[in-house]
Parts: C-alpha cells; structure tokens; sequence
C-alpha cells in the first residue's frame, strides 16, 4: 500500500522525452512506482486529471537569502514549483559579515535589497554557513545552494575603497573565501 497515489496526471519527467500519462505511487516519500492503474488504497490520493505532474524547478538567479529567514514557507516559489533555489548572487550574500564593515554592507545592500532597522540588529553572519545553520533551524520550505558573494567578500576586507586591495587585504579576502567554501 503506498502512502500517497497521484491518479492520471500527465508526467514530464525530465528526460527531455515526452509527456505521458500515468499514476505515480508513493511510500515513505520515495516514489516507488510509475505506471498505469497503480491501487488506489493509500492513505493520500490526489487526482491529477488535467494537470502536469514533474520534478521541482531550480531558479539559479534568487535572492531569497534575504527573505527565507522572515518566510520560510517561501509560498511563492512552491506556488511556481520552485523547490530548489541558488542563493548568494549578483556579489552580494548575507554573510560573510565584519562588525567593523556592517555599516558599509547594509549600505551596499538596502539599494537591491529592503532591510528594516529591526531586520539590521539581527544581520550579524560572520559566515555564510552561519546564516544557512538559521536557515535550516527556520525550516525553510525550499532546497537551498549557496554562493557567497564576492562582493560581501570585499567590503568585509576593504570597504568601498576604488583602488586594489594591499597584500593584507588580499589575503583576507582569500581566506575568508577558503573559510566559506570549506
């Protein structure tokens, strides 16, 4: 007996080959069996007559880094069948952070980005892999891959200085993004 049997819905399955229509059954959240007429005595049946039935869309270009930790259910992702997002784009991700730079950051990032002043006072990451440990504690609705921005990199060694970082500021920013990928 499965868990779960998704009835008649039509399947793109990936491959790159065409639709087709079928039953999925479903136990222990595996799916365990696709093909037709699958028994319907299961704890969950969901008639799909009409509708599409595929593997969860990635979105490569998200900024919900910055919104997952107030919304966690992230609806508006699901809705769409988001379920996996790559964070951390356009340079900027929310951590790594220097208390000595967050003024800086917070002005580099309340042009793309809007931060309340309470949302400030909670804005303390001093890596990446901090921010995604909240993430997960929030239980967030989506799959989460991560890059870290090259640009919180910088302002974090340098500022918003316009010239070449000196050697200390280079290494710094090497080593924080060592810390980040390791």
């Amino acid at each position: 007996m499965f868990d779960i049997v998704i009835k008649g819905g039509k399947i793109l399955d990936g491959s790159g080959g065409k639709a087709y229509r079928a039953d999925i059954g479903i136990k222990n959240e595996i799916i365990c069996e696709i093909g037709s007429e699958i028994d319907t005595g299961c704890a969950d049946l969901i008639h799909a007559d009409g509708y599409t039935v595929c593997p969860g869309f990635i979105d490569i270009h998200s900024h919900s880094d910055f919104s997952l930790i107030h919304n966690p259910r992230a609806e508006s992702k699901v809705m769409q069948g988001v379920t996996t997002e790559i964070v951390g784009n356009c340079g900027f991700s929310p951590g790594p952070v220097n208390p000595s730079r967050f003024d800086e950051l917070m002005q580099y990032l309340v042009n793309t980005v809007a931060i309340s002043e309470e949302e400030k006072k909670a804005w303390k990451y001093r890596s990446q892999g901090e921010f995604l440990c909240q993430l997960e504690n929030c239980g967030i609705a989506v799959n989460i891959a991560s890059l870290v921005g090259h640009g919180t990199i910088k302002v974090a060694a340098m500022g918003f200085k316009k010239e070449e970082p000196s050697r200390r500021e280079h290494a710094h920013m090497a080593e924080m993004l060592i810390n980040e990928l390791e």
